[in-house]
């Protein structure tokens, strides 16, 4: 079924105006979508990349990937790539062409970067960010899917994220794209194929980011395989040959305080399960779809270690109404509220979640694949980025103002929606499928909406955006243009914001038990007294000239207004001193910070 393409005809702009005020009106008690209706939305996306100026530099960009895969894998023996799928970045694998040249056209930095896996394959990725902003930044690192997923279709995210000031790691899975096929020596076959194993998007998620986290000082070393083996030496040796990347080469930019991941289909199960377990990340975005490794058995496909898994951090579910856009001739699920389940898990668990259901989605609503058989909404992609946005802002970076685009009702009432889809009332939260969100706001207060779609009390209508906001102008406007402003209808100005709340840190350090063998365990307690949550609090410990110290880096985690989490520590002398010990802690979460001072008498 071909698409009604009735905003470009004779409806004109003002009937499209006058359709989208009433529709949108009357949205939330509309009948339920027909599966015809969800269908039609599914050919939306294809139209835009099936037009003749895209199409042709679809081909152009097709060819230039060619030959350049070929001549890296004919400068490179040691390497084998292209036999897998997508390893020449043509056709569907390209991409969205039109986020090509990213650096070379003033837009940003990209650097391509290689480095070994920890079953010693070569892992082709780019590192993200921008020349302007502030000398830190957090850090997101992109896992991608399964089989045609390299890392080219996730660049629409990489480049949006950058823009708003994240430094951001994007790769090709082991045995995808233009990464390696197989490991090395007796890890040759550890975690093919990718697909069936699924150790590439857990193993990979925690190897990108200890890539992204190397410097000069501390460069990048794979941790051991599944076998035990470490492959160190063909990572320096390759690095020493110019081959791979000693360490990322925009590590100046990260702030590793800072950091989460976004993972979609096979790479989503692989960031719900390492972003709680990795005690370095802080929030989780998950496209189609969350999983919950605290389960037995795990709700997450397999691959993951160590398992179950507690859940700490804040995680965000993206959902699509089905797969390729054709199930939904079968018609509406039995139980709406299913693909929001795992969602309510974590929030049974004391953890912030959420779950958005995109009208019409298909699998690929997240990764940009221009070739007619990926079907796709038109919208459902600037809707994914508007939320993974919002959630990274509000868990990550720390940025109070983020709730009024968390809490927008803006995806209920979409301009440009409306006039693809006139029956859909500009509506884009599924029908089919329950959208909710269960988060602490920044003023301490919470907001609980189980129906997005219907909208809640709490909700913001004036978010202070560009009205047609999308991915696109942002990603490709150039460097130094504000991000979250950006739209279709060119920069909005946003309303400024009030006196913003924030975490007050209360530190307290004691003694705890009697001094043995020249040791004295100290305890640590953490107080917020602010209004505001710290989303991680983090410990700094020395022990001066005279004290050894068994931490001198504690990760507190979050600390919830008028909450108190406490660490311990054990402080020894060190040998041929004499006297107390001084130890200074520091504590950093969000902007607060606070130290604190105790002598110590060990024998």
């Amino acid at each position: 079924m071909k698409p009604r393409r009735r905003g470009r005809h004779a409806t004109g702009l003002a009937a499209v105006l006058l359709l989208w005020g009433l529709a949108s009106a009357s949205a939330a008690g509309a009948a339920p979508s027909t599966p015809q209706q969800l269908l039609a939305k599914g050919d939306e996306r294809p139209a835009e990349y099936s037009a003749l100026g895209y199409a042709s530099t679809l081909v152009t960009t097709s060819v230039v990937n060619a030959v350049t895969a070929l001549a890296t894998q004919a400068t490179d023996p040691d390497r084998f790539f292209l036999a897998g799928i997508c390893a020449t970045g043509a056709s569907a694998c390209a991409g969205d062409v039109r986020l090509n040249g990213f650096e070379e056209r003033g837009r940003g930095l990209s650097r391509p970067v290689r480095f070994t896996a920890r079953n010693g394959s070569t892992i082709a990725a780019h590192v993200w960010a921008t020349s302007s902003g502030p000398a830190r930044r957090p850090l997101v690192v992109i896992t991608s899917g399964s089989i045609q997923a390299p890392e080219q279709p996730y660049w629409w995210a990489a480049q949006t994220l950058a823009k708003a000031g994240y430094v951001v790691v994007t790769s090709d899975p082991a045995g995808q794209g233009q990464s390696d096929l197989f490991g090395a020596g007796a890890d040759a076959l550890e975690g093919v194929h990718p697909q069936v194993a699924g150790n590439t998007f857990y193993d990979g998620t925690q190897d990108a980011l200890d890539f992204a986290l190397s410097t000069p000082s501390v460069p990048f070393c794979p941790r051991p395989s599944r076998s035990g083996t470490r492959h160190c030496d063909t990572q320096r040796a390759r690095s020493d040959a110019g081959r791979s990347s000693a360490f990322n080469p925009l590590w100046r930019l990260v702030d590793p305080d800072r950091v989460g991941l976004a993972g979609h289909s096979y790479g989503a199960s692989g960031v719900s399960w390492i972003g709680q377990q990795d005690p370095r990340v802080d929030a989780v975005v998950a496209w189609d779809r969350l999983c919950d490794p605290s389960s037995v058995p795990a709700s997450c496909s397999r691959g993951g270690q160590g398992g179950p898994v507690p859940l700490r951090v804040p995680a965000l579910s993206i959902v699509a109404d089905s797969f390729l856009g054709l199930e939904v001739l079968q018609g509406p699920p039995a139980d709406p509220a299913a693909k929001a389940a795992v969602s309510r898990r974590y929030s049974a668990a004391g953890i912030d979640s959420g779950s958005i259901g995109i009208r019409g989605g298909t699998h690929f609503e997240f990764s940009y694949l221009p070739l007619q058989a990926f079907r796709a909404t038109r919208r459902g992609i600037d809707l994914a980025a508007w939320y993974t946005l919002a959630w990274l802002d509000k868990y990550v970076k720390g940025d109070p103002t983020a709730d009024r685009r968390l809490l927008a009702d803006r995806w209920r009432r979409d301009r440009i929606d409306a006039s693809l889809d006139p029956a859909g009332g500009g509506n884009l939260l599924s029908d089919w499928s329950t959208s909710r969100l269960d988060v602490r706001r920044a003023d301490g207060g919470r907001f609980r909406c189980e129906d997005l779609r219907a909208g809640c009390a709490g909700q913001v209508t004036d978010d202070g955006q560009a009205t047609d906001w999308g991915f696109l102008p942002i990603a490709t406007a150039k460097d130094g243009t504000p991000a979250i402003v950006g739209g279709q209808d060119g920069p909005a100005a946003a309303a400024p914001p009030g006196p913003a709340a924030a975490p007050r840190l209360r530190l307290r350090v004691r003694v705890a038990g009697r001094s043995t063998d020249r040791a004295r365990r100290l305890r640590v307690a953490v107080r917020n007294a602010g209004a505001a949550v710290a989303r991680r609090v983090v410990l700094r410990v020395t022990g001066g000239a005279r004290g050894r110290l068994s931490r001198t880096r504690i990760v507190v985690g979050r600390v919830a207004p008028g909450r108190t989490r406490t660490a311990s520590l054990v402080v020894r002398r060190r040998a041929g001193t004499s006297g107390a010990v001084a130890v200074t802690v520091r504590a950093s979460g969000d902007g607060a910070r606070r130290t604190a001072r105790r002598t110590v008498a060990v024998r």
